[in-house]
């Protein structure tokens, strides 16, 4: 929100990201929450959503390298 506000009073636009990493099932919900929150205060969204790896030993693990 700092970031929105500093750039707005600039003249700019901001993007905020948000990662669906699909690890738990309240996880999309989450995302369309935040999108919500943002929106609400004019800033642009984007969701992007996490493809895991079929064959990953370790999901916990696959999730942060990939973040």
């Amino acid at each position: 929100l700092l970031l929105h506000d500093w750039t707005t009073a600039r003249g700019g636009r901001i993007l905020a990201l948000t990662v669906d990493h699909r690890l738990r099932p309240a996880a999309a919900g989450e995302a369309r929450w935040v999108r919500r929150q943002l929106a609400a205060r004019g800033i642009a969204q984007a969701t992007l959503v996490w493809q895991r790896p079929e064959a990953v030993s370790s999901v916990p693990a696959a999730a942060r390298r990939a973040r």
